[in-house]
């Protein structure tokens, strides 16, 4: 297991790490100030985040990236070396994540680099987007007692395909490490990627 700390924050104060992690992910939410979430890493990581009190909290696999709801503060989302995403509610007063993804088919096969809630549904559905190394950008919803994902675009390098192991052509997909909304305009987004590359989605 990996833990995740929460430490209290004050602008008077600062939040000293060890020299054996290093910070990966850090954000605040727009409407309330004491409130800081970071990410940390050994390689794998670990998350921190603070509210008002100090809360640990145990991830199976490492923290790379995390965001806090800006209509619902207490919603933490977090995605991990392992591809996986989860929720935090801090208003349940539990430390297990509400909403894990599962299962081979319902999360990234690498690494999240990147993790951005969404705007609300027209339903009123409650969303967040997740980009990962292995070139896919996934929405995921949250249902009553479950995540939903649905496949929003996969990236392909603009090279020549290449031959696979069995001679059969094969396209290879770019490794999201960023991703940016249009601050109007959020179904636009750009994405950057490890060989340098922009894409605009």
């Amino acid at each position: 297991h990996f833990t995740t700390t929460c430490l209290p924050f004050a602008s008077d104060r600062l939040i000293s790490l060890s020299k054996s992690v290093r910070a990966v992910c850090a954000c605040f939410p727009s409407k309330i100030h004491h409130f800081l979430s970071i990410a940390v890493s050994k390689f794998s990581i670990n998350l921190i985040f603070t509210v008002m009190a100090f809360i640990l909290v145990a991830t199976e696999a490492g923290a790379m990236c995390c965001d806090i709801h800006k209509k619902y503060p207490y919603l933490i989302v977090i995605g991990q070396y392992d591809g996986n995403v989860c929720v935090y509610n801090l208003q349940v007063g539990t430390k297990e994540a509400v909403y894990v993804s599962q299962g081979v088919n319902g999360k990234h096969a690498e690494a999240v680099w990147e993790i951005k809630w969404g705007e609300d549904m027209h339903d009123g559905e409650i969303n967040f987007y997740s980009l990962s190394s292995d070139g896919r950008v996934f929405n995921w919803v949250l249902m009553q007692n479950k995540l939903t994902l649905t496949t929003i675009i996969t990236l392909y390098l603009d090279i020549n395909p290449v031959s696979g192991p069995d001679g059969t052509s094969m396209k290879l997909k770019a490794s999201g490490t960023c991703m940016v909304f249009h601050p109007t305009n959020k179904e636009i987004f750009q994405i950057g990627t490890e060989e340098g590359m922009i894409f605009k989605c």
